[in-house]
């Protein structure tokens, strides 16, 4: 039997038709594979109260919590919920990555009263500061965030969990770990389970890029509950912010629940 790895390389050509092809397909048809899609949730089930707020979090970055985060906020919004995004990433904020936005940013929220975020789809964006803003201000986030859901609902991008996150985590009514299949990301989760001791409610678990079934397998494992899961999508695999009708209904799904 010859070497695998010693196959051929295609040409640039056939690259570019191969991916051309991928793109069509995807374009047509909205999808690559057949997936199991979710029952369509009422409008009206996905809306987030006003004052709700509601963390999204991880211990190892790859896991996608601000991506599922930022579909949270975004399918509510067009729900009819007003939502504020906010990333409260203080190691590695990517929110502005998704958005092709930079301000304003937590420092100006901070520093400047009466920001309230840029629309940005069907939410209102504050993003990551473009650097750690110090652990004095721990208590100064808390009450940011507080004053932030007076007049809307809002969804946290908490970024990795860190000294500083567990009192924001404590002012939420709901937090969310995220989650992949991939061991390093379920040994992470195992790792996380003492960060996350002592929340009420207690935190659950999304796991993003994943069935259902090995979702459900996954939270009997780390015995936390299972609150969705958000099926692998190749529009944001390949960092497209849009999705496919199943990824926008596993999303729904979340937020029905959480409602």
């Amino acid at each position: 039997m010859g070497d695998p790895l010693g196959r051929r390389e295609p040409s640039p050509v056939a690259t570019q038709l191969r991916e051309t092809a991928s793109w069509l397909v995807d374009l047509l048809f909205e999808r690559t594979e057949t997936v199991s899609a979710p029952e369509p949730v009422p409008a009206r089930a996905c809306r987030l109260a006003t004052g709700k707020r509601i963390a999204f979090c991880s211990l190892v970055a790859g896991t996608g919590a601000t991506t599922v985060a930022a579909l949270a906020a975004q399918r509510a919004g067009g729900a009819g919920s007003t939502v504020r995004l906010i990333d409260l990433d203080l190691v590695a904020p990517t929110l502005s990555l998704l958005a092709g936005e930079r301000t304003p940013t937590l420092l100006d929220a901070l520093a400047v009263e009466g920001v309230r975020g840029r629309k940005w789809g069907s939410a209102f964006a504050i993003f990551g500061a473009e650097r750690d803003p110090g652990p004095e201000v721990g208590e100064a986030l808390i009450r940011f965030v507080r004053q932030m859901s007076r007049d809307a609902a809002v969804v946290l991008d908490t970024g990795t969990l860190r000294d500083r996150t567990d009192a924001i985590l404590r002012a939420c009514d709901a937090v969310f770990y995220v989650a992949t299949p991939r061991a390093a990301h379920v040994h992470a989760a195992t790792r996380a389970l003492p960060l996350l001791e002592g929340l009420a409610p207690p935190a659950r678990l999304v796991v993003n890029r994943s069935t259902r079934e090995a979702a459900e397998a996954i939270a009997r494992e780390l015995d936390l509950s299972l609150a969705g899961s958000i099926p692998e999508d190749p529009f944001l695999a390949r960092d497209e912010f849009r999705v496919r009708a199943e990824t926008a209904r596993a999303v729904d799904a979340l937020l029905a629940w959480l409602a």
